[in-house]
């Protein structure tokens, strides 16, 4: 059942003073994520704002391509949308295939990965089985789809050998260390979900402040090459366009959305291995109603791709501006 974030219980002035100061700082007073223990699990988290049919196409690649099976949860965190896309998450919830947080108004893309994180860590101590308790969040955007199934067989040990708390596909513009692309992003919540390291903020690179602070504090991270390796395409920019085409001038990112309306994928074989995707999709799915879709997650058997990419990874680049 989809779960509705709770009505919030009047604050008194200085409450709200305090509140204020918190959010403009960048700060997120948050309890402490329980210690790793036998959990093994993954969970995605991902925030949607009236992108139905991009978020219909990641579900789907999670559910036949990566496999359900491989996931503790799916948590989808819609920030009010109006174009359809609760009656999808509904449906996907009453299927039993994804958990939700629906927010009545537009939270923006950092706050509403934290409002996802929370929702696992509040609860964590209530899964009794160890693999329906989540290890590992990834987070993905919801103009994301995964092409590969051997992406975490492969990133898991990766982070594992390298000691690293997170990882993700580095990019250089938005720090001299390497920025790890928050598209796919996959990280500890023990070792930095706790007070001493920044939240996701409402910002256009969420994760900014997260790694900063995992790098004063010398936790490790690994680059990891989600894209350049073909085990995710992120189609970039989908919300953005989203916000443009509806000219929501309230949203505080509507200027930009004019100006980089159109998609990006890192890699200049992003695109027609997008259509490929979108190809299969389509045949699955029709035309991608809630029920079709629904229907199409729930089938057992997996989609191969072809392997998309040969040789070498190269490199990427793109920026992460985002304004679920």
């Amino acid at each position: 059942t989809p779960v509705r974030a709770s009505p919030r219980m009047p604050l008194s002035l200085t409450g709200k003073l305090a509140l204020g100061c918190r959010r403009i700082l960048g700060t997120h007073i948050r309890r402490n994520w329980p210690a790793a223990g036998s959990e093994t699990g993954v969970s995605v988290v991902t925030v949607n704002w009236n992108t139905k049919d991009l978020l219909a196409g990641l579900v789907f690649s999670l559910c036949r391509i990566l496999g359900r099976e491989q996931l503790a949860r799916i948590v989808i965190v819609d920030n009010g949308s109006t174009d359809g896309s609760r009656e999808l998450v509904a449906l996907l919830c009453e299927a039993g295939l994804v958990d939700a947080v629906l927010n009545r108004r537009q939270r923006y893309h950092g706050p509403g990965l934290n409002d996802g994180v929370e929702w696992l860590r509040r609860r964590q101590p209530d899964a009794g089985d160890p693999r329906h308790r989540t290890r590992y969040i990834w987070t993905l955007d919801s103009d994301a789809a995964v092409l590969r199934a051997d992406v975490l067989a492969d990133a898991l040990p990766a982070m594992e050998r390298a000691h690293a708390a997170l990882c993700g596909e580095y990019q250089a513009a938005e720090m001299r260390e390497g920025y790890a692309h928050v598209s796919s992003l996959l990280f500890d919540p023990a070792r930095i979900w706790r007070r001493g390291f920044s939240p996701f903020e409402e910002h256009g690179v969420p994760a900014l402040a997260t790694q900063r602070s995992m790098i004063r504090k010398g936790v490790p991270r690994l680059d990891f090459p989600f894209r350049r390796a073909g085990y995710v395409v992120h189609l970039g920019h989908g919300t953005l366009r989203a916000v443009a085409d509806a000219e929501a001038r309230d949203n505080r990112y509507f200027d930009w959305a004019r100006e980089h309306r159109e998609p990006h994928f890192g890699d200049a074989r992003g695109g027609w291995l997008y259509e490929e995707f979108l190809g299969r999709l389509r045949q699955e799915a029709g035309d991608l109603s809630a029920k079709a879709v629904v229907d199409a997650c729930l089938r057992h058997d997996r989609i191969r791709l072809e392997r998309p990419y040969a040789g070498e990874p190269t490199s990427s680049s793109g920026n992460d501006t985002s304004s679920s």
